[in-house]
């Protein structure tokens, strides 16, 4: 929870939204892991960022970039 609240804190979120947002994603994502929804990890990958980006407002190209290949 402290990592992704730091992630709406980043977009510039105060602090009790952040967290409201974080909860949100995380149950958003419990709800996924309950039906046993499973998806190829690219496609999980760019529904994770569309659920962070509809909480969030539109992030930065490189803010994508970055989520999308961690690794890189």
């Amino acid at each position: 929870m402290k990592a992704v609240t730091a992630v709406f804190g980043r977009f510039g979120e105060g602090a009790d939204t952040a967290h409201c947002r974080a909860v949100t994603a995380n149950l958003t994502q419990t709800g996924y892991d309950f039906v046993h929804l499973s998806e190829p990890r690219p496609q999980r990958g760019i529904a994770r960022f569309n659920d962070a980006e509809i909480l969030a407002c539109k992030p930065a190209q490189a803010d994508e970039d970055a989520f999308l290949n961690p690794h890189s």
